[in-house]
């Protein structure tokens, strides 16, 4: 298990979060005096990262978005009450990068951290909810927090419209309605709250905290890609029969037998969405993770037969790899590639998924029974979708 996912939960147990909080309910977590050494980014990184545009910024203010122009306008921004906002802020700063593609590869989740710095006595955003579980990391200062239930449309999804939901809410808290969990996060401090849960926090000074968004995959987004994949099916293409209705005439004319086509639409599909189909959707959607962005100029080059053996090669460990089995083979999905291989060559994948570097005598020695060649057709087919490369 990551160290990341470790110090962020300490001291709850892994399996006791997932199994009792995990999607369920809000929990507070005390910081302690290391718990910072991953997670700390100072007012100063802030205010650098801000003055060179590293990364998207907004001003919010009860939940209003007010735009960023200049350096000037974030201050100007800011003594007015407003919460600065720096989205994705991984894409900029090395550091936060790592912690986000090793969470990604850990949990086969889409994850990124942004960056709230509220003013003393302000609140970014009233009483919301977001489509996603998020970790509340407080770097500096202190913010209170209450977390409400959600029993109006729980899991809601990003895209969703539940203005009436939001507004029976606001109109329960405003009567008495009570948090289920209410707290102050101070420099250290963590709060995890479930997607679709209900919260608003406002800062007792001036404040800064990481956001840390886990997007998981779910049931629709495997219904997504099943149909997407299905387009490529003529079966599924096909027009179903038309019923068309005309003035003057009693009954609609059709140009086919509509029940008996929906029946054999079913039957199709049941074919299909095996539990084997179902685990492959998966395998795909989860082994995408942040490595599937990873840049690595100019070691793109292909590699030359005469030079593989002197090659020392080397992996983004970030990468996350599942496979799944079919007859005669199997299937790596890694990064956002899929890639079909012999059965035989399975010693080969594993191995060089344990290691970070290695070279060809590494693969050798551990699959002695292997022909040389096979293997080295293994590290072609890698390197040409990039999923390994020449280490520097």
């Amino acid at each position: 298990m990551s160290a990341y996912i470790e110090e962020l939960l300490h001291p709850i147990p892994i399996d006791i979060f997932f199994s009792e909080f995990w999607e369920k309910k809000g929990i507070f977590i005390a910081g302690e005096a290391n718990k910072q050494k991953f997670w700390h980014f100072d007012w100063g990184e802030l205010n650098e990262s801000l003055r060179a545009g590293a990364t998207k910024s907004r001003a919010v203010q009860k939940g209003k978005e007010y735009p960023i122009r200049t350096p000037a306008n974030i201050m100007e921004q800011f003594a007015l009450g407003r919460t600065i906002v720096s989205d994705s802020i991984e894409s900029a700063h090395p550091r936060m990068r790592k912690i986000v593609a090793d969470l990604s590869r850990e949990m086969g989740a889409e994850v990124t951290i942004n960056i709230y710095a509220t003013p003393q006595g302000e609140q970014g955003f009233d009483l919301h909810h977001d489509s996603q579980d998020v970790f509340l990391l407080q770097t500096h200062g202190r913010k209170k927090w209450r977390v409400y239930e959600n029993q109006e449309h729980p899991f809601p999804l990003e895209g969703g419209t539940y203005q009436e939901v939001i507004g029976r809410l606001k109109h329960k808290t405003s009567h008495g309605a009570e948090p289920y969990l209410e707290c102050t996060l101070e420099p250290g401090d963590t709060l995890y709250i479930p997607r679709g849960h209900w919260h608003e926090g406002a800062s007792m000074e001036a404040s800064m905290h990481l956001t840390l968004t886990i997007v998981m995959v779910k049931g629709v987004d495997l219904i997504t890609l099943l149909a997407k994949q299905l387009r490529e099916a003529e079966f599924f293409r096909k027009n179903l029969p038309a019923i068309l209705f005309f003035e003057g005439h009693d009954a609609p004319f059709v140009s086919g037998d509509l029940p008996m086509a929906l029946m054999k639409l079913r039957e199709e599909l049941i074919k299909i969405c095996t539990p084997e189909k179902f685990n492959a959707l998966w395998c795909e959607l989860t082994s995408l993770g942040y490595a599937a962005n990873e840049i690595f100029l100019p070691a793109v080059t292909p590699i030359q037969k005469n030079d593989i053996q002197n090659i020392q090669f080397e992996r983004n460990p970030s990468q996350r790899a599942n496979i799944t089995f079919e007859e005669n083979g199997f299937v790596l999905f890694c990064a956002g590639r899929k890639i079909w291989f012999d059965q035989i060559t399975l010693p080969v994948i594993q191995k060089i998924f344990s290691m970070t570097t290695f070279t060809v005598l590494d693969l050798h020695n551990h699959c002695a029974n292997l022909d040389h060649s096979i293997i080295e057709e293994v590290l072609f087919s890698l390197q040409k979708d990039f999923l390994i490369r020449e280490h520097n």
